[in-house]
């Protein structure tokens, strides 16, 4: 077990690290005039990733673009199962960023398995 003297774990402290540097970097992309006066993004305007171009969708906030269910590393089945993170495959043409994946499948006590809302 990793605990500092404070009683903050390594990981703990890692985990709120990372937070606050992503809050950061987030906040930082934020234009600066009031979100009144910023016009909605365009979010048919694709956005280059190392695997290929992506769409967003419009957030609850204007001038924000939501990019969901992004891969961020390949498929762990098959032969990829037990190694390293692969990156994902690249792809053709454009990917509608607009919707999560599925949910992983996680055991809920005393509910059937048919049963579990996703």
């Amino acid at each position: 077990m990793n605990s500092s003297p404070t009683g903050t774990g390594r990981r703990d402290f890692l985990g709120r690290t990372a937070g606050l540097t992503a809050g950061a970097a987030l906040l930082s992309t934020l234009p600066s005039t009031p979100a009144s006066a910023t016009p909605r993004h365009n979010t048919s305007h694709p956005v280059r990733t190392q695997s290929g171009l992506v769409t967003g969708t419009a957030s609850a906030l204007p001038g924000i673009t939501v990019y969901k269910g992004i891969p961020y590393a390949a498929s762990t089945a098959g032969e990829n199962r037990w190694r390293a993170p692969r990156p994902p495959a690249p792809w053709q043409g454009i990917r509608k960023a607009d919707t999560w994946g599925a949910a992983c499948p996680q055991p809920v006590t005393g509910t059937a398995a048919d049963k579990v809302p996703h």
